[in-house]
């Protein structure tokens, strides 16, 4: 990730949304925040992206983009490259998302129904996390998924 005193973006997200509205939107919202934002309509698109950019920092991801393989399946060959935390983005039932993602590593997930704060807070909560981290966060996770640093007892302060 990139350095706080750095004077460029805050990091580098690879956002990954079939319905292109939606990805514009999407984009629009994270570059305001100040991040830089790679995006790929599809799976395939996704995984080039991440072959080309050895500098993406956060992989954004709807579960579902249509037909071939979904988010989840595109986060995995992706971080079969090289580690990263993965904020996953669906309407569909958290369960079964938290189910198919177990292995992942660090991961968040987003009810797309939720406001622009939460996109913000999901990103911002997935690059403080990093890439520790067994699997899904707690309870105690805002962001719904990935880990939560505060558990772990190397991150916290003395």
């Amino acid at each position: 990730m990139r350095d706080a005193a750095d004077t460029g973006p805050k990091a580098k997200l690879l956002l990954v949304e079939d319905e292109p509205l939606v990805l514009l939107d999407e984009r629009r919202k994270l570059a305001l925040r100040g991040y830089e934002v790679e995006t790929a309509r599809s799976a395939a698109e996704a995984i080039a992206a991440a072959e080309r950019a050895e500098d993406i920092d956060l992989l954004v991801t709807d579960v579902d983009l249509g037909p071939g393989m979904d988010g989840i399946e595109a986060a995995k060959a992706i971080l079969g490259m090289r580690p990263m935390p993965v904020v996953f983005l669906s309407s569909c039932d958290e369960s079964d998302i938290r189910e198919r993602a177990a292995g992942i590593g660090t991961y968040g997930f987003l009810d797309k129904a939720q406001s622009t704060a939460a996109l913000y807070k999901a990103v911002e909560a997935a690059l403080a996390g990093g890439t520790h981290g067994p699997g899904p966060r707690g309870p105690a996770d805002p962001v719904g998924g990935g880990r939560d640093p505060a558990g772990d007892p190397a991150r916290r302060s003395a």
